[in-house]
């Protein structure tokens, strides 16, 4: 009886990831089109090129122009989709969709590459920073443990 319901539970679990609201899924299409997600996507690899073509020079300028001609935003959006339909009802998206169409929603869209830029260069000099004070801690602490070690 326990085997059975837990089979049941695990089709139940199965059917749900399987199925599909066509409609809700095509509102969510309507969200990654609105907020261009798959163009973000494409970015981001074309971004991650340079270190790829560094990491592998034999390759050639040809197979990268190849590889790039073949990065598709509309794969990217198919991976999305059934992550939004597990974490967001119909209203979230429709709200997200109505947002994202506003004046704010459009000027965030408009300048996320660039925040996001200047986000990731902060990021870098605060790491820096960081850094730079744990090794000092470090080299502080090291001192003090030889001071006393030499005593």
């Amino acid at each position: 009886m326990r085997q059975s319901a837990v089979l049941m539970v695990v089709a139940a679990m199965c059917a749900t990831t399987v199925s599909a609201d066509p409609a809700r899924d095509e509102s969510i299409l309507e969200l990654m089109r609105v907020t261009t997600a798959g163009d973000v996507g494409a970015e981001v690899v074309r971004n991650l090129l340079p270190m790829a073509k560094a990491a592998n020079p034999q390759l050639g300028e040809k197979f990268w122009a190849e590889f790039v001609s073949e990065i598709s935003p509309d794969e990217m959006v198919k991976k999305l989709v059934p992550v939004y339909r597990r974490h967001y009802s119909e209203v979230d998206i429709q709200e997200m969709i109505r947002f994202y169409k506003s004046p704010v929603g459009r000027k965030i869209l408009q300048l996320s590459p660039q925040v996001r830029q200047e986000s990731m260069r902060a990021g870098q000099e605060w790491a820096q920073e960081v850094s730079w004070r744990a090794q000092q801690k470090v080299a502080k602490q090291m001192a003090e443990q030889n001071a006393i070690s030499a005593r």
